[in-house]
């Protein structure tokens, strides 16, 4: 699959997950929270971030999944997709 969207700067373009409501053991997990943590599939990186005239590199890469908070985050639609442009400091934890 290719990707249509190229985030600029120390940006990622992630694909967001679907969210479980309900646990393995059968807990409902309440979805009115005031703040939503999401998680998602990096789908693109930027070059990184410029500091001083010069590159520092993004340490995401592509295919990692990610969790971030919905507010941190901008949806946007490129060709039919749905995709979240979060910043790379904004990005709680990368999950294994």
């Amino acid at each position: 699959m290719t990707v249509k969207i190229k985030p600029l700067g120390n940006r990622i373009a992630v694909q967001a997950l679907e969210v479980e409501e309900k646990t393995q053991g059968g807990i409902y997990i309440a979805t009115k929270s005031e703040e939503k943590v999401l998680s998602g599939k990096v789908m693109a990186v930027g070059e990184g971030k410029l500091v001083d005239g010069k590159v520092i590199p993004m340490a995401l890469k592509g295919g990692e999944t990610v969790v971030f908070n919905q507010y941190s985050a901008t949806e946007v639609e490129c060709a039919g997709e749905k995709y979240w442009v979060v910043r790379e400091e904004d990005v709680l934890a990368v999950i294994a």
